[in-house]
This record gives C-alpha cells, structure tokens and sequence, in this order.
C-alpha cells in the first residue's frame, strides 16, 4: 500500500510539473524592451493564439506609420504645390502601410487549464529588423532609379504616368518601412538620388491632358459607357468622343445571357463586361477587366436591366483602380 501511496505521489508530481511548465509565462527579462517588441495574444486554439500575439506587434506599428506617412505625404504635397495628390493617394497609403510585418517570431504558446484559453508570445528583434528594413530601403531606392530611367524612355504620355504612377507606389512602400524604423528608435541611413516632388507635379499634370476614349460595343453598351464615363470624369479624366486623338482607349464588350435556375415566376440574366486598356500611341494592351453579374425578376426584361446596372459599378471601380492605384 504505502508502494501504491509512492508512485502516485512521483505521477502527481511528474504531472503537476510539466503543467507547470506548459502554463509557465514569460519574463519581460527575457526579452528587454530596449531590444525586442513583444506581444502577447489570446485565443481559445493554439492558432488564433498565435494571429493575436503577431497581430498585437502589427498594431504597435499601424497607426503610427499611418500618420507619420501621412504626414510626410503632406509636406512634400505641399512643396510641389500640388494638394490634389494628397486625396488621390490617402487609399494606397492605407494599402501599403498594411504590408506584413517580416521577422516577427511566435517564441512560445502555452495553455492555462484554469481558464482554459491559450497564450502565444510574438517577438521582434529590433535591431535585426531594422538592419532588414534599411536593406528594403535601399532595395525600393535602386527599383525607384530604375523606374526613373523607364520614364525618361517612355514613347507615349501613358507610359509616362503608369511609370509615375509606379514610382509614386514605391515611394509610399518605402516611407512606410522609414516610419517603421521610427517606431523601432532608428533612422534611414543615406539620402536618395531621386526628387519625389516631382513626381507630384507630373501625375497632375499628365493626367489633366490624357484623353481617354471609351469603344465598347453590344446591345447594353450605352449604359456601360455612361458609368465609365461619369467615373473617370469625377476623378478627373478627360473624356474624348475622338479615337484618333486618344492617348488610351478602352474598348470591349457587354453580353448579357439567360440564367436557368429552377425558380418558378422567376426569370435570370447574367451581363459579362470584358474590356482592354489600350495606349492607342503605342498599340498595346496594358490592361484587361473583367466582370460579370446576376439579377433575377419576374420578367426578363427587367432582369437584364438590372444586371447591366448592377455590374456596371464594379467594372469602373477596377478601371479605376487600375488607371489611379
């Protein structure tokens, strides 16, 4: 009996150990703030413990580098003159200052039976992100120079402001990994050739003589045609009725097809919008779009008409993004 009493006694111990361990948090002497970011997360799996504690590093981050690239945003704005860029680009600096953080590190997880959740701990070395991010700096420099010298060969005004609008996005990548050496306690090392004011001062100017002609062709074509036109125009696009003087043409077509779904006293219809961007100077197709949509009501007829409208939204909004972002 007193055996049996022993044994138990070495099992419980065993066990009550290594839950020990399991549950054992860390010491913020492991990791001194001096050299590490760390953050704990939460979660009733082991997994979105670990999205919560690489998450929490992320939010150290996000409305800091927001700001501060905002605001060094604003001050170039302002020395080119130009506020209108200030509006146009506010949504890629959200895009961009959303970038994944490299170099953070879940060390450990552990589990607490008592409240039965996990733990996860995430940790970023400071100094080897920053040395990683200076190297990123210099990289998007070098890309940007590169971009510089494909403007300057550019045969066509629409090369010039997709080249721009290229070097503008890398420009914005570039001054979130800067505002993130901030949040670190470092500074960019060196200065770059380039003068992004610039760029600034020729996107507005560029885009302001584009012409943009829009060809498109089938039976609800003018409906297409209009909420391109209405969306470029309220950005700022010169819209032009005159193919030969276009710098861009943007043709396709809308097809609109019965949908059989077993739905009775229902009726379907499904518009499909294929379209190509196309530098009329160079003949080229820098672009295609593509998108479709379903409506359904009592009659055909009115099927269709709601599924040219409800497509047409969204066939501007990529043109748009791809002409603006």
């Amino acid at each position: 009996m007193l055996r049996k009493i022993i044994y138990v006694s070495i099992i419980s111990f065993l066990i009550s150990g290594c839950a020990h361990d399991a549950r054992k948090e860390y010491s913020g002497a492991d990791y001194p703030s001096s050299q590490y970011l760390t953050a704990t997360g939460i979660g009733r799996s082991e997994s979105e413990a670990r999205n919560q504690a690489v998450a929490g590093i992320s939010r150290i981050f996000e409305s800091r580098v927001y700001s501060d690239t905002m605001d060094r945003v604003k001050s170039v704005v302002k020395g080119s003159g130009n506020e209108v860029s200030e509006q146009s680009i506010e949504s890629n600096i959200r895009v961009v200052s959303d970038m994944e953080l490299k170099g953070v590190q879940v060390d450990r997880t552990w589990f607490d039976k008592g409240k039965g959740v996990y733990y996860a701990l995430a940790v970023l070395d400071r100094s080897r992100a920053g040395d990683n991010w200076q190297s990123e700096i210099r990289n998007i420099d070098s890309s940007i120079e590169g971009e510089y010298q494909v403007l300057n060969k550019a045969g066509s005004r629409f090369e010039r402001y997709m080249a721009l609008k290229k070097i503008l996005k890398s420009w914005l990548q570039r001054e979130v990994i800067v505002s993130r050496l901030r949040v670190l306690g470092f500074t960019r090392k060196g200065t770059p050739s380039y003068n992004i004011r610039s760029v600034f001062n020729m996107i507005p100017v560029l885009k302001s003589q584009m012409l943009i002609c829009i060809d498109i062709n089938g039976d609800y074509a003018k409906k297409i045609r209009e909420r391109l036109s209405e969306a470029l125009a309220g950005s700022g696009f010169l819209i032009s009725n005159d193919h030969d003087k276009a710098d861009v043409l943007i043709t396709g077509m809308v097809v609109v097809n019965p949908v059989e779904l077993k739905n009775p006293g229902w009726e379907f219809a499904r518009a499909t919008v294929a379209l190509s961007v196309i530098d009329r100077k160079t003949g080229s197709i820098v672009g295609e779009i593509t998108q479709n949509a379903r409506a359904g009501h009592i009659t055909y007829a009115e099927a269709v008409q709601m599924a040219v409208k409800k497509v047409s939204g969204p066939v501007a909004g990529q043109l748009l993004g791809y002409l603006e972002e």
